[in-house]
C-alpha cells in the first residue's frame, strides 16, 4: 500500500501477494526499508497498512474475528419493535469536515426489527445508522474493529417525517423521480442527467406514482437533489412545503457544431461540466454534475439533459497518469449560463487564429523531460480595478473600509469590480497539451491580450505563472496569420 509514500505507479504489481497452504508468504526481492501492506485473510478481518521490513525475523499476524454488530430497532417509549427500518453501515472519516463515510451500497431494509451488519477492515470508528418512517434518524456509538460480536439496540424517538410532492412543469405528478439526500459526509455524482451509481454515496429514494416522498426526520437541515425525465430540482429541507407541490425545473439543452479552423471536428467527445449548484443555503454534502456529448461526422453535437446553471463546455482531453496526453491538441473552455428549459445553440471554433509556441525546460534542469505530462493554460488579460485609497490602512480600523465603499468613489469602485468579475467569469479560456520538444498549438483564438501559464506536470519541476502575449487582428487567412509565441522559458 505504501513505500516511500503512496504506491501510485504500480511498482509491485509483479509481486506474488498470496500465502502458501501454511499461511506463509515470502518476498525475496523486498526493499531494504519499510513498506506497508494490507493483510487479508479470506473471510476474516483485514489488517490495513501493516508496517513490514525485510530481515531474519518473521512477521506474525493474528487477525481478530470480523466485527459483527447485531440488535433490534425499537420504539423508545413503548419498547415495541419497528419493522422495515433502513440500516446503513459506515465509518468515521479521518477528515472531520467530511464526518462519516456511509456504505450506501451495503444499506438494506430487514423485514423485522432485527438487523445485522459486519465489518472486515481494521478501521476505528465504525458506526451504524437507522432510519424509519415516523422516527428521527438514529446513529450508534463508534465500534472498534477488534470488538468481535457486539449487540446494540436502537431506541428510536418519534418524529414527523418530511413529506412532499414532486410535479413536472405542467403540474403532473413526477412518478418515479429519484431523490438523493445531500448532507454532511454525502457525495452525489450526476452524469448525463442521471445519478451515477458508482460514485454516489447518499441516502436515496424514489417518489411514488403520485410523485410523493417521505424522508425520516434528521437533526440538521439538508438538501434534496431530485432527478426525473421531465426535469430536476435542488430543495432545502427547511423550505419544502407540505401543502403544495414542488415543480421541477425543465432540463435545458445545448447543440451546435464544433470546428477546428474551417473543418468540422468529427467524432470528438465533449464535456459539459456544471460549475457549481446554486442555493440560498450552504450545501453540506458534495454534489457534482457533468455530461458528455460526441460530435458526428459533420462536427454536430447535442445534449438534452443539461442543468440551468453556469456550465463549462470543452473538448475532453485525457491525460494518462504515467504517459500524459494521448494527443497534442487544444480546446476552448466556454462558460455559458442556461435558463430552465432553454435550448441553446453553441457553435465552437471555426474562427480566430492559431497560436504556436515552444516551452523550454528550466535552465537548471538536467533530467529528460516527458513533455506529454506538460500543459498550457491561456486566459484573457484583464486588469483588476484598484481603489483610489489605501485599502489596507482603512481595513485596519473597523468600519472605515465599509464606510468608504458607500461613498460615490466607493460605489464606482464596486461597480468596476463587479464588471471585472463578470467579464472574468464569462471569458473563454484555452487549454492545450504539449508535444515533443515542448511544442504546443492553440486553435481558433480570437485577437486580444492574453496570459499564459504552463507547468511540466506531475513529478517534473518547471512552470511559468504569467506570460503575456498578444494576438493581433489582421485581415489575412487563418494559416497565414499563425501567431508565433516563440520560446517560453520555464522557471
Amino acid at each position: 500500500q505504501h513505500w516511500r509514500g503512496p504506491v501510485d505507479y504500480f511498482e509491485f504489481d509483479h509481486v506474488d501477494c498470496y500465502t502458501d497452504e501454511n499461511g506463509v508468504w515470502e518476498w525475496n526481492e523486498a526493499p531494504l526499508d519499510t513498506f506497508e501492506a494490507d493483510i487479508c485473510p479470506p473471510g476474516g478481518m483485514q489488517l490495513v497498512d501493516q508496517r513490514l521490513v525485510a530481515g531474519k525475523d518473521e512477521h506474525l499476524f493474528q487477525p481478530p474475528p470480523l466485527l459483527v454488530v447485531t440488535g433490534r430497532v425499537l420504539d423508545a417509549e413503548s419498547g415495541e419493535p419497528i419493522t422495515n427500518p433502513r440500516v446503513t453501515p459506515g465509518h468515521r472519516n479521518d477528515n472531520p469536515s467530511i464526518g462519516f463515510d456511509w456504505y450506501e451500497r451495503d444499506a438494506y431494509t430487514p423485514e423485522t426489527s432485527h438487523y445485522r451488519v459486519q465489518f472486515n477492515r481494521s478501521l476505528k470508528g465504525y458506526v451504524v445508522r437507522v432510519e424509519a418512517e415516523g422516527y428521527r434518524v438514529s446513529q450508534s456509538r463508534d465500534f472498534h474493529f477488534d470488538e468481535g460480536d457486539v449487540t446494540f439496540d436502537f431506541r428510536m424517538q418519534r418524529a414527523e417525517s418530511l413529506t412532499g410532492q414532486i410535479v413536472d412543469a405542467s403540474g403532473r405528478p413526477a412518478s418515479g423521480a429519484k431523490l438523493a439526500i445531500s448532507d454532511h459526509g454525502s457525495q452525489i455524482s450526476i452524469q448525463d442527467g442521471r445519478f451515477d451509481d458508482s460514485s454516489t454515496y447518499a441516502t436515496r429514494m424514489v417518489t411514488d406514482k403520485e410523485g410523493r416522498f417521505s424522508v425520516p426526520a434528521r437533526d440538521v437541515p439538508f438538501h434534496l437533489v431530485v432527478i426525473h425525465d421531465q426535469g430536476h430540482a435542488l430543495l432545502f429541507s427547511e423550505s419544502i412545503p407540505s401543502d403544495s407541490p414542488i415543480a421541477l425545473k425543465p432540463w435545458a439543452s445545448i447543440k451546435g457544431t464544433y470546428r477546428i479552423g474551417s473543418k468540422p471536428a468529427a467524432n470528438l467527445r465533449l464535456r459539459i461540466d456544471l460549475n457549481r449548484f446554486q442555493s440560498d443555503h450552504p450545501i453540506a454534502g458534495r454534489v457534482y454534475a457533468s455530461a458528455t456529448a460526441r460530435t458526428d461526422e459533420k462536427g454536430r453535437y447535442h445534449h438534452d439533459r443539461v442543468f440551468d446553471e453556469t456550465t463549462i463546455v470543452a473538448r475532453e482531453i485525457i491525460m494518462m497518469i504515467n504517459d500524459g496526453a494521448k494527443e497534442i491538441v487544444s480546446t476552448p473552455r466556454i462558460p455559458i449560463h442556461l435558463e430552465p428549459g432553454e435550448h441553446r445553440t453553441l457553435d465552437i471554433g471555426g474562427s480566430g487564429y492559431v497560436a504556436v509556441g515552444q516551452l523550454k525546460a528550466p535552465v537548471e534542469n538536467d533530467k529528460p523531460i516527458n513533455w506529454k505530462l506538460a500543459s498550457v493554460h491561456v486566459s484573457r488579460h484583464l486588469i483588476a480595478p484598484v481603489p483610489p485609497v489605501h485599502r489596507n490602512a482603512l481595513m485596519q480600523k473597523p468600519g472605515q473600509w465599509e464606510a468608504w465603499l458607500r461613498t460615490p468613489d466607493g460605489l464606482g469602485f464596486l461597480a468596476s469590480s463587479n464588471a471585472y468579475e463578470r467579464e472574468r467569469s464569462e471569458s473563454i479560456r484555452y487549454y492545450a497539451t504539449v508535444g515533443p520538444d515542448g511544442l504546443f498549438q492553440i486553435d481558433d483564438i480570437p485577437a486580444g491580450e492574453y496570459e499564459l501559464r504552463a507547468n511540466l506536470g506531475e513529478g517534473q519541476k518547471g512552470a511559468i505563472p504569467n506570460h503575456r502575449f498578444s494576438v493581433p487582428r489582421t485581415g489575412g487567412t487563418r494559416a497565414a496569420d499563425a501567431v508565433d509565441l516563440g520560446i517560453i522559458q520555464l522557471e
